[in-house]
């Protein structure tokens, strides 16, 4: 199995609950792929 790094970047301005969401529909994209999201 290969392992890939994602990098996201969200806007500055972004507020906590909006980066939480930005991340949560990274997370669910990858996993509607049949992958697996890990945060190191």
């Amino acid at each position: 199995m290969r392992y890939y790094e994602n990098l996201v970047i969200v806007k500055p301005t972004l507020t906590e609950e909006e980066i939480k969401n930005t991340i949560a529909l990274v997370e669910e994209v990858i996993a509607s792929n049949g992958r697996k999201f890990c945060v190191s």
